[in-house]
C-alpha cells in the first residue's frame, strides 16, 4: 500500500484550547475543523468548567433554576423542589451557612444547650459560638422567642424554620467532612447520656 504524496501547500494543524467558567450551555468536548485556504485546522474545546474547577460533562451538570447558571452537581444546591446555585440561594431566600454556623446549628438542633458543651464537641472558641448565635439571631436562623411559660423561666434558644432548611441544605455541603463526622458521633453519645441521665 502505497502513501499518499505529501502536499506542502495543505498543511494540519491540531490546536487545543481549554474551556473557561463559562455561563452558556456548551459542555463536553467538542472539535471544530476548520478550512481556509491550503491551511486545515482541528481545533479541540476542552470542557468547560464550573467555578469549583471540576470539569462540567453531561453527567454531572446542572442548571440553576433561577439565574439559569450551569454548574457541577455537587456544587447546586436543592430547596423548595429547586436546583439553584449558591448565589440565588442567597439572594432569593437568605440562606448561607459557614462550616461554624453549620456546627453550632447541628448541636444547637441535637438539644446541646450548654455552650461550654458546643465548645468541647464542636472545638470552636466560646467567644466565637457566642458571636455565631448573636448573629444567626439577627438573621433569623434562631430564635429565643418563648414557646410556654416555662420557657419564659427559663429561655432557650431553638432553631427556627429559615435555621432548620439552612441546615438541612447544607448538610450536603458539609455533612460528610471528617470533623462533621466526629461531631455527630459526640452528640450521639451526648443524647444517649441524656437519655440515661433522665431514665433515673
Amino acid at each position: 500500500m502505497s502513501e499518499d504524496p505529501k502536499d506542502e501547500k495543505f498543511r494540519i494543524e491540531k490546536v487545543e484550547i481549554a474551556g473557561g467558567i463559562s455561563k452558556d450551555a456548551t459542555i463536553s468536548k467538542c472539535i471544530r475543523e476548520l478550512t481556509a485556504g491550503a491551511e486545515h485546522k482541528k481545533i479541540t474545546f476542552e470542557p468547560y468548567f464550573c467555578v469549583c474547577g471540576r470539569p462540567l460533562t453531561k453527567e454531572n451538570v446542572v442548571r440553576c433554576s433561577l439565574c439559569g447558571r450551569i454548574l457541577e452537581r455537587s456544587c447546586a444546591f436543592e430547596y423548595s423542589n429547586r436546583i439553584l446555585c449558591g448565589e440565588c440561594l442567597f439572594g432569593r431566600h437568605r440562606i448561607y451557612l459557614s462550616k461554624q454556623e453549620y456546627l453550632i446549628l447541628l448541636c444547637l438542633s441535637s438539644e446541646m444547650m450548654s455552650l461550654k458543651t458546643i465548645s468541647r464537641s464542636s472545638g470552636i472558641s466560646l467567644e466565637c459560638i457566642k458571636q455565631k448565635i448573636e448573629s444567626m439571631l439577627s438573621t433569623g436562623y434562631l430564635t429565643s422567642e418563648p414557646l410556654s411559660f416555662s420557657e419564659r423561666m427559663f429561655p432557650k434558644i431553638r432553631l427556627t424554620d429559615l435555621g432548620k432548611d439552612a441546615l438541612t441544605v447544607f448538610e450536603k455541603v458539609y455533612g460528610k467532612e471528617g470533623d462533621c463526622l466526629a461531631l455527630k458521633q459526640k452528640i450521639e453519645v451526648y443524647r444517649r447520656n441524656r437519655k440515661k441521665y433522665r431514665l433515673r
